[in-house]
């Protein structure tokens, strides 16, 4: 910084100082009314002025802080380069204006003209801190107002200086953080010595208790010497401890059952090596055999005689001079690891392949929606078409006999005024049939509204499912009835999540049927006793065995992979009752047709 900050104010204030005392002398110089006064002595003092003049000038432009003079109407008669870079204003704005009529604040007006009044009153120094809105954000100011006498010692101007404490404040605020965090931590520290003191000590107090206690008994080593076998015993692991000749000095319970002994006490004194080529299904060395040669761990996997895959690691045991002088070697059958992961792999290309169902949903979900727009256009057009045939078959008729007109197409004339109002109906009718299957794919396709539940009738579900299905019913058989019996009171449910188990069960019905000549039947029925709503789908197709009937609700498990079966249908179907309070229950026998019953609580108001 150079020149130190306290060193800079006494310049400043000795300036000060001596700029006040020329300027009583010149006044006073300049109030005398004799004429005879020495002109030499007055344009010495003058010239004198002028030095201090431009001695206060040099310093107040090259001090960093901001300074300002002002007359008793707070107006400022002079300011330093500094305050007008800060304020961004010209010399020229600032001179004969007070800090109001430059637009400042009005607390920070009072401020200054509170400040200056007080100073003007007791002739003193004063001092105020204040927080100022600046261009570049909040800074803190620390303004200080200092009298300037007339030679009747009445203060008829101030000099008011201005500086920037908001680095020093911030940094006087964090080092006071920093100091009380200091604090805390040495209480802290302090408190966790005194704890861990006291923790020595009781561990000490222990230690000597312990050792006390293995001198006066020479038993309790044999003891614990016995419960170290028994827990490495208990270790499902092998354990093996071979010395350097590679013959088993020590093993557990585990290694002994793995190569087939009943005991041991069996493996001891032979050769590890040997063992394990036995039951090993290749020739590859055994970690083991690599740690007595490097010193170092090692491990592997290796395949047995028996499928069983062995996670092997071997440790080597050092004495004093950093050689080896035995191995232990831990074996662990990760077989079911391994099984488990490979599961998991499956699982993970099940859940794409599901995934890609998903995303063609959604693009059948679109194509649905483009072909309601022209289909909704050929249903409105057929019914003008038919009022206009209404009043043209009358016009038509008339023409075609005055003109003697036999035949209209590849039909006689009678024969298509006939048939022209059917085609036109039959126009109509696939027009709305195409629509209400839009309309249930759509339907079906759209999310699930979860937890949204009420009245759902068992009779909708499963003429709704057949309409979503009505041409892959026609591809599978001509043989699909619906027994759909009256009075039967709502179920309980979300309407799209039970459409969906009972279109699941449809298709899986009409996929086993072998040929078109097989029925697949859809039923509901309502048993008041136990207050059960029945839908059934029977089917006389190939049937199921009893080991696929025992998996057929497992995720991902299907006998249909290779026709594109995801195995999830049935899941799906299964949690879907099961959250609905209701069951999923199957009967099939190979040969014999499968027959699945669906039931759910029925919907009760007060529920």
């Amino acid at each position: 910084m150079g020149k130190s900050q306290e060193d800079k104010h006494k310049t400043k204030d000795q300036l000060i100082k001596e700029l006040a005392k020329m300027r009583r002398k010149v006044e006073k110089l300049q109030g005398a009314k004799t004429p005879d006064r020495d002109i030499t002595e007055r344009k010495y003092a003058e010239e004198a002025l002028k030095a201090g003049e431009d001695k206060y000038r040099t310093l107040v432009e090259n001090i960093p802080d901001y300074v300002a003079r002002f007359d008793r109407q707070y107006r400022h008669i002079f300011v330093n380069e500094r305050t007008l870079e800060a304020t961004g204003t010209t010399f020229e704005q600032m001179i004969n204006k007070s800090h109001r009529d430059m637009g400042y604040p009005a607390h920070l007006c009072d401020l200054f003209e509170n400040t200056m009044d007080e100073v003007f009153n007791i002739g003193q120094p004063c001092e105020k801190t204040f927080e100022w809105e600046s261009p570049s954000g909040l800074r803190i100011i620390e303004w200080r107002a200092f009298p300037e006498f007339a030679v009747d010692r009445n203060v008829k101007t101030i000099l008011a200086l201005c500086r920037d404490i908001t680095e020093q404040k911030q940094l006087a605020e964090a080092l006071q953080r920093v100091n009380e965090g200091l604090e805390i931590r040495v209480k802290e520290r302090t408190a966790e010595l005194s704890e861990m003191n006291e923790i020595l000590i009781s561990e000490i107090a222990e230690r000597k208790k312990m050792e006390e206690e293995l001198r006066i008994s020479a038993g309790g080593y044999r003891q614990l010497l016995h419960e170290f076998h028994a827990l490495f015993d208990a270790i499902p692991d092998s354990l093996v401890l071979m010395n350097l000749n590679k013959e088993i000095i020590w093993a557990n319970k585990s290694a002994a059952h793995d190569f087939g002994m009943e005991d041991e006490s069996e493996l001891l004194g032979h050769s590890y090596i040997e063992l394990c080529n036995k039951i090993k299904a290749s020739s590859e060395d055994c970690p083991a055999a690599k740690s007595l040669s490097s010193g170092k761990e090692e491990q592997s996997q290796i395949l047995t005689k028996s499928q069983r895959v062995l996670d092997i690691r071997a440790f080597p045991i050092l004495d004093e001079s950093g050689r080896v002088q035995s191995v232990i070697e831990l074996s662990r059958d990760i077989t079911s690891k391994i099984q488990a992961e490979k599961e998991a792999r499956q699982m993970q290309a099940e859940l794409i392949r599901t995934n890609r169902m998903t995303s063609l949903g959604t693009l059948v979900s679109g194509v649905v929606h483009e072909i309601n727009n022209p289909n909704s256009f050929i249903l409105s057009n057929s019914e003008v078409l038919s009022d206009i045939w209404k009043d043209a078959g009358r016009i038509l008729k008339e023409y075609c006999s005055e003109n003697n007109i036999q035949r209209l197409g590849n039909l006689s004339f009678s024969e298509a005024l006939e048939v022209a109002p059917e085609l036109i109906k039959g126009i109509i009718y696939g027009s709305v049939r195409i629509n209400n299957i839009v309309s249930n794919l759509k339907n079906f396709s759209r999310p699930a509204k979860t937890g949204i539940w009420g009245r759902v009738s068992s009779r909708g579900v499963i003429m709704s499912s057949k309409a979503i299905l009505s041409s892959q019913i026609t591809n599978y058989t001509d043989n699909f009835h619906i027994n759909c019996n009256e009075g039967i009171p709502y179920l309980k449910g979300n309407f799209q999540q039970i459409e969906q188990v009972i279109i699941n069960i449809i298709l899986n019905a009409l996929q086993s049927l072998p040929h078109k000549n097989c029925c697949v039947c859809v039923s509901d029925s309502f048993d008041e006793e136990s207050g059960i709503i029945i839908i059934q789908v029977k089917d006389n197709g190939i049937g199921m065995p009893e080991d696929i009937i025992e998996r057929i609700t497992e995720p991902f498990f299907t006998t249909k992979l290779e026709q594109g079966g995801t195995g999830l249908g049935l899941s799906i179907s299964y949690s879907i009752i099961r959250e609905h309070s209701g069951t999923l229950e199957f009967e099939s026998s190979p040969g014999a047709g499968t027959t699945v019953t669906v039931k759910l609580p029925v919907y009760n108001p007060a529920s």
